[in-house]
């Protein structure tokens, strides 16, 4: 097989409607906070408790797609014409029960449970719930629709995706969350509403753009030969998705201990770090669909090819802190006027900052481990990054500089999962390096 040459373009080129997308999803997510914020305070923290509630499952459905991120660029070929639906039917036939069953499970309780509770804040968040579980199917089926419409090379599909199910989000929630016109006002149940059609909206679009564009030139035999035990893949990955949740559930727990203007300056140092996040593990998913494309197996991938994709994803990782380090003056100027706020701010941006270069590395090995279907060792060093290293340093950091010293856990998490990842990855070489010598005359 002829060497395959990494494209730093090529990258981009995939990742760059990833970012668009989930950088639009946040700022949606920030006009729903403002939306419900001005309609009242307790429909805010009830709407702020669901999601963080529901997030829980979703995250763990969205992590059983994994198998579907490796195996669909390969399955596409290398021209990407090989647009075949057997193989996404086969993981759907398995997610789309649970993501139902989730939501049954989780709109019952609210109902039976939370309905009917003295707390206004309960209250509101069972209204939220109640509509909001519902979106659970329609997100897992856009997912899995936009891995595959990628892998086939059409690469503005997540965009085109956001702003549809954005759109109709945006609109249905001031109209039924306030009442315009002739619709009633719903108030938190209106905002889950509109957040289940958005995700319906999403879903059609995609379903109608895998139909349009599928074309298989595979038997149904071929691509089940390549997707079985996909399952052995993908649940680490929903693991590695529960240990993410209850780590930075714990995490934020421990910067509260620090006082109003850590958790105030955190909450600035939080949506830096999961800007830095959406960048690297966007450009580790385009990373997926170039690998999958190149190479049929991850085992022929030579040295010079991941090498160079590596030193890439540590160049944007190093781009992007500098921008959050630099940037941390004036946008502590334009938030807020309290000093001690505005400290907290800087500090926690500039540790985000200084992390990001070990993100990248560390996302570039992900990026490998998961070409080479690895993913218990992906969820190993995660595991460890996050309760050998995160959650203790945070501690020490809250005990030793306050609550803005807690931030410290961020930067242990990122300097842990890059060291272990990388002994990781060098080891599949080594291993891959020997077969290499056996076969070989």
């Amino acid at each position: 097989m002829n060497e395959a040459k990494f494209s730093r373009g090529e990258l981009i080129k995939y990742a760059w409607p990833m970012v668009l997308s989930s950088l639009g999803t946040l700022a949606v997510s920030f006009t729903d906070t403002v939306i419900m914020g001005n309609y009242s305070t307790e429909g805010l923290a009830g709407v702020g408790l669901g999601a963080a509630i529901y997030s829980l499952p979703i995250n763990i459905l969205l992590g059983g797609l994994m198998a579907l991120r490796i195996y669909a660029p390969r399955t596409a070929g290398k021209d990407g014409k090989q647009r075949d639906l057997w193989g996404v039917s086969l993981v759907l036939r398995k997610l789309v029960p649970i993501a139902l069953v989730t939501s049954i499970a989780v709109v019952t309780v609210c109902h039976f449970a939370f309905r009917e509770s003295s707390n206004p804040v309960l209250r509101e968040m069972s209204a939220y719930l109640e509509f909001r579980a519902w979106s659970a199917t329609p997100e897992i089926i856009s997912s899995a629709g936009v891995i595959c419409l990628v892998a086939w090379g059409l690469t503005k599909v997540p965009l085109l995706d956001f702003t549809i199910a954005s759109g109709v989000n945006l609109v249905l929630d001031m109209v039924l969350v306030y009442g315009i016109g002739p619709f009633p006002e719903l108030g938190a149940s209106g905002d889950g509403i509109a957040s289940t059609a958005g995700s319906i909206a999403g879903a059609m679009l995609v379903i109608i753009l895998l139909i349009k564009n599928h074309a298989p030139n595979a038997s149904r035999e071929e691509i089940e030969s390549r997707f079985s035990g996909w399952g052995k893949i993908t649940l680490p990955a929903v693991y590695s998705a529960a240990v993410d949740y209850a780590g930075s559930s714990l995490f934020t727990v421990i910067i509260s201990f620090g006082g109003a203007a850590a958790l105030a300056g955190s909450r600035v140092g939080d949506q830096a770090h999961m800007l830095a996040f959406v960048v690297v593990s966007s450009l580790s998913s385009a990373g997926l669909v170039i690998f999958g494309r190149a190479y049929d197996s991850a085992r022929y991938m030579s040295i010079n090819y991941t090498r160079r994709f590596r030193r890439t994803m540590l160049l944007w990782g190093g781009l992007f802190g500098v921008a959050i380090v630099a940037s941390s003056p004036v946008l502590s100027l334009l938030i807020t006027s309290d000093p001690d706020v505005r400290k907290a701010m800087i500090a926690a941006m500039i540790i985000v900052g200084v992390a990001c270069p070990f993100a990248g590395i560390a996302y570039g090995n992900v990026t490998l481990l998961r070409a080479h279907e690895k993913t218990r060792e992906e969820f190993v060093s995660n595991s460890l990054a996050v309760w050998a290293a995160q959650i203790p340093v945070a501690v020490v950091g809250l005990l030793t500089w306050g609550g803005v010293g807690a931030f410290s856990g961020i930067f242990a998490y990122w300097i842990l999962r890059a060291s272990l990842t990388e002994l990781q990855v060098r080891r599949i070489h080594k291993e891959n390096s020997a077969a290499v010598s056996v076969v070989s005359p």
